[in-house]
């Protein structure tokens, strides 16, 4: 049910029981408290801001798994029919599910994030140059089909964005606007993206890793990808659980994104990428 005081969705005991800022509609406490994160390499500082945001990001990108699991629940299922086949949306949930750690109960998922996590590195370094021969890139993983990924997150495209309701460069309901558009895009769903990569993270339930298709980044072209198709790319994953978590979290429906909804300044005013290389 709805919380018409909090504007939350109220589901006790479960990962939907937030608490809520009467003033900005934007979440001040989560549930989700344990987890298996990636590692960070010696390019990060102990304390340094953009250490507190990827840190922040491991967190927000299993809330955003969490909130696409349980979409069907709440009264925000026909956003699945956007993005996908209806066909596939048990394997699309096996994809989250996997991301979470397969939790028996996904109402109260106790330890969250798959131990698989745990065997990824995050660089800043950009070890290949691609961040800087791109301005579009936000991040990527390499050695995808290895036991040890090492995902690269890009200075200005990736660490541009912010997380869902903390500093630093929060993403809150205010500032979102009416429609689908880039202005959701959090690290943490950068991050989600990269995971459908980890091969051994999804396969199965996907018979390979997820790819970047043609025309398959953003809010409009997911929406716009053949359907057969969307459970193989990684983008799509990302802006459903992007459009789920919202639209639950600011308790509204927002619009289909109009032209330029896409179009992010973190991204040199375009549609961002986020791709998967074997050096």
């Amino acid at each position: 049910m709805r919380s018409l005081i909090l504007g939350s969705v109220l589901l006790a005991g479960s990962i939907f029981d937030l608490a809520f800022s009467a003033s900005t509609a934007s979440p001040k406490a989560h549930r989700l408290t344990r987890r298996a994160n990636p590692s960070l390499d010696s390019s990060f500082g102990a304390s340094d801001t953009e250490t507190q945001q990827i840190n922040n990001a491991f967190f927000d990108a299993i809330e955003l798994a969490s909130y696409a699991v349980v979409a069907d629940i709440d009264t925000n299922g026909p956003i699945f029919a956007k993005y996908f086949n209806l066909a596939d949306k048990g394997t699309v949930r096996s994809v989250f599910m996997s991301i979470m750690g397969n939790p028996a109960d996904v109402m109260n998922p106790g330890t969250t994030g798959n131990d698989l996590l745990g065997k990824i590195t995050v660089t800043r370094s950009d070890p290949d140059g691609d961040c800087a021969a791109d301005a579009t890139l936000m991040a990527q993983l390499t050695q995808y089909d290895t036991d040890t990924p090492l995902l690269e997150v890009c200075p200005g495209a990736g660490f541009g964005h912010g997380a869902i309701g903390k500093d630093p460069n929060k993403v809150v309901c205010e500032n979102l606007g009416d429609t689908v558009s880039w202005r959701m895009e959090t690290l943490g769903s950068i991050l989600l993206h990269e995971y459908t990569h980890y091969t051994n993270l999804v396969v199965p339930p996907l018979s390979a890793e997820t790819d970047d298709l043609d025309d398959g980044y953003g809010p409009i072209n997911t929406r716009a990808l053949d359907k057969s198709l969307a459970k193989t790319n990684a983008d799509s994953y990302s802006w459903y659980a992007n459009e789920v978590l919202w639209s639950n979290i600011c308790s509204k429906s927002f619009n289909d994104p109009a032209p330029g909804d896409d179009n992010d300044p973190n991204c040199s005013g375009t549609v961002c990428t986020a791709t998967k290389a074997n050096p």
